[in-house]
């Protein structure tokens, strides 16, 4: 996880996830995919339980992306 935190003057919600895919089927490992995934939403609001509620849509944004990226491979 490289970034997970609300970017209140931006007025965003901001996740980043780093992702290493090996291939141990092989007697020598190989990378099949390494990328970072990221999302931003907009903050409805600044107290705790919208920043909360944004900060989880923006990592359900990441992991999506992370789904239909594992689906190529």
């Amino acid at each position: 996880l490289l970034a997970f935190w609300a970017d209140l003057p931006a007025g965003r919600a901001r996740c980043a996830l780093s992702l290493v895919l090996l291939d141990q089927r092989q007697a020598s490992t190989g990378v099949l995919m390494q990328r970072t995934f990221a999302a931003a939403v907009p903050l409805t609001a600044t107290d705790a339980p919208a920043i909360v509620e944004s900060l989880r849509a923006a990592l359900a944004d990441v992991l999506r992306q992370i789904e239909a990226a594992l689906s190529a491979v």
